[in-house]
Order: structure tokens, then C-alpha cells, then sequence
């Protein structure tokens, strides 16, 4: 029974490390602020582990309290693998601003998206922008039109083909230009020097704003 309880407990705590670290990565990778108690968890369950592993091979006069104590623990824990993020976590939504031109890129990161809270990408080319558009899911894709490889019109045109429910906001120098474009007529338009219209978009796009200091 002893046997079986230590390598049911190794097992949980090995499960609980194995889950907590694929969930740690994807909210790494969506974004998201990863709050002190993931990492507590974390480090409790290695240290689970380690005693699990230390008991399985110690003698049998071990104290058999301890160890169901631990399982119990290892069993807890593992629990916790399933459930939603811990609190003190605030999910970040994802914004890709498609920019080559690196001036105009800080520029809108300093005047307007620093303002929200949102985790930024940028990339510069176009070919290697929509392949991050088509891969990942991000809430809202700003684009120029003129970028290296492809363009913002043929990324534009791939996120309708594919259905990509990112919201996206084209940002140009000469918007009238193209706003009697029907290539263009679903889509927010704005000037990229006009940091205020930036501004209002992205809280129509529904991008929580931070609060003053």
C-alpha cells in the first residue's frame, strides 16, 4: 500500500509540474501578466516532488503519516491544474502593429498603445506579418499599406479569405485617399500622425485603458 501510494504521489506531483508549465507558456505566449502565485505553485510541486522521490526509496519505517500527508498535497495541487488562472492575473490583449518604418512605429507606441493595456508585437515585413496574422490570434492588427515581401492591401485581403475575426486598423499618411476604396470600406482608417483618433479606436476596439497615475 506504502509502494502504491508513493508513486501515485510522484505521479501528481510530476502531473501538476507537467500542466502548470504548458499553462505557464501559453499565457506567456497570449500575453497575459503571470502572477507570483503560478510560480509559488510551481515551486511547491518540484518540492513535492523531490521529498515523493526521496520517500519512494527510503526504508519502510518512514513515517507512513508524512508520506500520505504529501500524496494528499500531491493530490491538492494537481487539482489546481485545472481550474482557472489564479487571481491577481490580468489578461493583456494582443495588438500587432505592422509598421516598417521604426520612428512611426515608437511613435504610436509612445503616444497611444503605452496608454492601454495590451501586449505589443511589431513587425516590419509583410510576408513574415501575415504569417504571425494567420498563426496567432491577436484583437486588433494595425497596418500600413507599404511594407517589404507583402503589402498591407494582400494582408488585409488574406485575413477576410481566412476569417480572421482580428479587428484591423489601417494607419497611412493620406487616409482620404483611400477611404473611397471599397477594398477599404469595412475597415477603420486613420491617419498615423493623429495620435487622439489612434486613441479612440482602440477604445472602440474594446482595449482596456490604463489608468491615470
Amino acid at each position: 500500500m506504502s509502494d502504491l501510494i508513493g508513486i501515485s504521489t510522484v505521479v501528481l506531483w510530476t502531473l501538476t509540474i507537467l500542466i502548470w508549465a504548458y499553462r505557464t507558456a501559453i499565457t506567456y505566449r497570449d500575453g497575459v501578466e503571470i502572477s507570483r502565485w503560478r510560480w509559488v505553485i510551481m515551486l511547491v510541486s518540484l518540492l513535492g516532488l523531490m521529498v515523493a522521490i526521496a520517500w519512494y526509496f527510503a526504508d519502510e519505517n518512514f513515517l507512513a503519516v508524512v508520506r500520505t500527508a504529501n500524496f494528499m498535497a500531491a493530490l491538492i495541487f494537481c487539482g489546481t491544474s485545472f481550474i482557472p488562472n489564479p487571481k491577481g492575473e490580468n489578461h493583456y490583449m494582443r495588438i500587432l502593429v505592422v509598421e516598417d518604418t521604426p520612428q512611426d512605429f515608437e511613435l504610436l507606441k509612445t503616444n497611444v498603445l503605452d496608454n492601454f493595456h495590451c501586449h505589443i508585437e511589431n513587425e516590419w515585413n509583410g510576408e513574415w506579418a501575415l504569417e504571425k496574422v494567420l498563426t496567432n490570434q491577436y484583437d486588433v492588427v494595425f497596418l500600413d499599406l507599404s511594407l517589404p515581401k507583402v503589402d498591407g492591401r494582400t494582408i488585409l485581403k488574406q485575413m477576410r479569405h481566412f476569417n480572421i475575426r482580428s479587428t484591423p486598423i489601417v494607419f497611412t499618411g493620406s487616409p482620404e485617399a483611400i477611404k473611397s476604396d471599397p477594398a477599404f470600406q469595412d475597415v477603420i482608417v486613420l491617419n498615423k500622425t493623429e495620435f487622439g483618433t489612434v486613441s479612440e479606436a482602440m477604445v472602440s476596439a474594446g482595449i482596456p485603458k490604463k489608468e491615470p497615475k
